[in-house]
């Protein structure tokens, strides 16, 4: 997991599109707590806190926008959607099952830390292979 992190997150300062072959998962879940893992574990990287816990209300907009930016160049669409949370002394995580679990969008983490809820989902963008302009004709 470390070196795909150092690859997308710490060696394309370009924001080049990434390609990389994922791991034996099993299921739609493992999918999902894969993207997860990536994303927490490139946040981490991009503050500088490699190895660190951060409570994701402290988290500037900015970095957030650069890992969304960072996961879509390895064709994982990052989406996170913030709102006023009803427990606003409580830290509060779990992760839901929003459809039939068929896919890894119907899986999302929901954090609820600082006085808001933090969800995020994942959705997987396939990239078609590029042809060679020769084999268009």
């Amino acid at each position: 997991m470390k070196e795909l992190v150092d690859i997308i997150f710490l060696k394309n300062p370009d924001n080049l599109p990434v390609e990389f072959t994922l791991p034996s998962l099993e299921t739609p879940f493992d999918l999902f707590i894969f993207c997860l893992n990536l994303t927490i574990s490139g946040l981490l990287v991009l503050l500088g806190m490699e190895g660190s816990s951060v409570e994701i209300n402290s988290v500037p907009t900015e970095i957030i926008h650069m890992v969304a930016l960072k996961l879509e160049n390895a064709g994982i669409e990052l989406t996170v959607n913030i709102h006023p949370s009803r427990h606003i002394n409580s830290n509060h995580m779990e992760t839901i099952k929003r459809g039939p679990g068929n896919r890894v969008e119907d899986y999302a983490l929901v954090l609820s830390s600082g006085g808001f809820t933090y969800v995020l989902t994942f959705v997987l963008r396939i990239r078609a292979p590029k042809i060679p302009p020769c084999l268009l004709l």
